[in-house]
């Protein structure tokens, strides 16, 4: 059950990461889907500064970290 239970929030925070991305940034669907698909296995979406900073953070930092956006300080 804890597994279902991880992959269902890993699934809910890769997509609402994959739609900021979206909004925010104009990046097409399958770009940010792709990116999320590299990192999400680095992210603890259980762990509560994960939660707290919440998918956008995170959105924000891939796409700086492989260039598709400028450098932004947070």
């Amino acid at each position: 059950m804890m597994i279902k239970q991880k992959l269902n929030a890993q699934q809910v925070f890769t997509n609402h990461a994959v739609s900021f991305m979206q909004e925010a940034y104009d990046v097409e669907r399958s770009i940010a889907e792709g990116l999320m698909a590299k990192y999400i296995s680095d992210i603890d979406v259980s762990d509560p500064t994960t939660q707290h900073l919440g998918p956008d953070y995170f959105a924000t930092q891939i796409l700086m970290e492989e260039n598709v956006i400028e450098y932004q300080p947070m």
